[in-house]
């Protein structure tokens, strides 16, 4: 009975010593699947910062490049717009200026005109006035000069009815 006991507890310890192989060999085998998985991950990343570290540098640099030139740009097209938008405002002052001085000079020529007509106007009224004075005066005269003559001819009648009258008496 030794010996089937041995036997048993021989066969038992092989069992528990062949189960706790199993075991420990998957245990090896999971544990070796996460180092593979763990070192790939390892090559991955040493891989990314490979090429973070050279190449991803130069991307960056270079990108950073084109973001300053892009912003350079910008800033050029901002500062044209605002020269042009200047320019077409300073155009319309000037056009606004020359308008205003063109109307101020129509305004002063249309004054000088009118100023011009008034003036030529009083003058052709006076003129005409002195001449309606000139001729009423001339009238007058002429008047006075018919009823002097009238006068006279009447006194030479008179005279001459009175020496008529005397060479009768």
């Amino acid at each position: 009975m030794d010996a089937k006991v041995s036997k048993n507890t021989n066969e038992r310890d092989l069992k528990y010593a062949t189960a706790r192989h199993e075991k420990i060999k998957n245990n090896v085998d999971k544990l070796n699947a996460h180092i593979l998985v763990l070192g790939t991950s390892l090559n991955k990343h040493t891989g990314n910062l490979t090429h973070l570290n050279t190449t991803g540098k130069e991307e960056k640099e270079v990108r950073l490049s084109e973001a300053h030139k892009a912003r350079e740009d910008w800033d050029a097209e901002q500062e044209q717009m605002r020269i042009e938008a200047y320019k077409e405002q300073e155009r319309i002052r000037i056009a606004a200026e020359e308008e205003r001085k063109r109307v101020e000079q129509e305004k002063a020529e249309e004054e000088a005109r009118l100023a011009k007509e008034k003036e030529e106007e009083e003058a052709r009224i006076a003129k005409e006035k002195e001449e309606e004075e000139a001729r009423l005066a001339k009238e007058k005269e002429e008047e006075e000069a018919r009823l002097a003559r009238e006068k006279e001819e009447k006194a030479a009648k008179e005279a001459k009815k009175s020496s008529f009258a005397k060479r009768i008496r």
